[in-house]
């Protein structure tokens, strides 16, 4: 059995709180709680992956923003955790060099792949400095060439955009259908795990899933919990462990900022099992 957590959009943040429905000021506190809690769980991960968006980066300078990724990076580091994250919108556009987040990322390019057992993990680049997502032509080629690679194993794809839920809310990527069709029409893609628009859904089509968690420091405060088996995927929804306080100040400042695509979160969103096709 392969056992992952997914960490979603973490908006790590040191310039104090602002009117939105994350907690910036608590995000230090929330991301290492949730890692402590992840340390002590008695079945570990075989890998944590952060799904993008690892800071905010807003009302800051390059080199302010830097240096909180480098803090957050910091954090996971001294964990006892294996863990690897995605770019986001956000580290993009705060951070703009390239070159030094690739450093960060420890990878020679923004995507590629991980082997574990017999599942094939992909973790794509949709970020660019906008808000919706792009993927260039070379890594389009790329993932192409994995999916025909791989196309005898499991393979579980990590990417920071949703595919298409809203155009009007920038809550796409560019080639987000062309995307889908090829993964779709992939059958050793079983899953597709998703972040950016900080609310938790299950999507299925044919036994193809998508799957999306939520922002880490907004409410409810979660991340997700994966177990792989044979033929089934378990998708957990774990509270973090924070204070009444904060959970109170989450709710209400979700509450005071919700958004179009949120929709009502259902109790299959949070926690199902999934038949892998």
């Amino acid at each position: 059995m392969l056992r992952l957590a997914i960490l979603g959009d973490v908006h790590f943040s040191t310039a104090g709180p602002r009117d939105s429905s994350l907690l910036f000021h608590h995000s230090p506190m929330i991301l290492q709680t949730t890692l402590d809690q992840i340390a002590r769980l008695p079945r570990q991960p075989d890998l944590v992956i952060q799904i993008g968006d690892l800071i905010d980066g807003s009302n800051q300078t390059v080199e302010q923003a830097q240096a909180d990724l480098d803090r957050a990076v910091a954090l996971f580091d001294q964990s006892s955790l294996r863990w690897t994250w995605i770019l986001g919108n956000h580290d993009v556009a705060s951070c703009r060099d390239r070159r030094w987040l690739l450093e960060r990322l420890r990878r020679p390019l923004s995507y590629g792949e991980i082997v574990l057992d017999d599942s094939v993990l992909l973790l794509l680049d949709s970020a660019c400095e906008k808000v919706y997502g792009q993927v260039g032509e070379e890594q389009l080629v790329w993932l192409e060439q994995a999916l025909d690679l791989h196309r005898h194993r499991r393979v579980f794809v990590f990417i920071h955009h949703v595919l298409d839920w809203s155009i009007e809310d920038d809550m796409y990527i560019e080639q987000g259908r062309g995307i889908r069709a090829l993964l779709i029409g992939s059958r050793a893609v079983k899953m597709v795990f998703v972040g950016h628009a900080h609310t938790a859904r299950i999507e299925t089509t044919d036994g193809y899933h998508e799957v999306a968690t939520g922002a880490l420091t907004a409410w409810p405060l979660m991340f997700r919990w994966i177990e792989i088996d044979a033929d089934c995927v378990r998708v957990e929804s774990v509270k973090v462990r924070v204070s009444p306080s904060v959970e109170n100040e989450a709710m209400a400042a979700y509450r005071a900022h919700l958004k179009p695509w949120y929709g009502r979160i259902r109790s299959r969103d949070l926690t199902a099992d999934l038949i892998l096709r």
